[in-house]
């Protein structure tokens, strides 16, 4: 016979730990998340556009002339 107790002090913080795992999961992939969203969406990439329309290197005056 296997008998353990566990403090409530330890249990809570058991608790907690697992309980802020779950919820840190989302906003650590939330960048992929959102990509698979919008595409199942049918919607354009939105971090591609920005990253193509906010170069500066390649528009006419920016940093790319010399």
């Amino acid at each position: 016979m296997f008998l353990a107790y566990i403090d409530p002090g330890t249990g809570w913080l058991a608790l907690q730990a697992l309980l802020a795992t779950v919820l840190a999961i989302p906003f650590l992939f939330r960048r992929a998340i959102t990509r698979t969203v919008r595409r199942l969406q049918g919607k354009p990439d939105a971090d591609a556009t920005a990253q193509t329309s906010a170069d500066p290197v390649n528009e006419p005056g920016g940093k790319g002339d010399a």
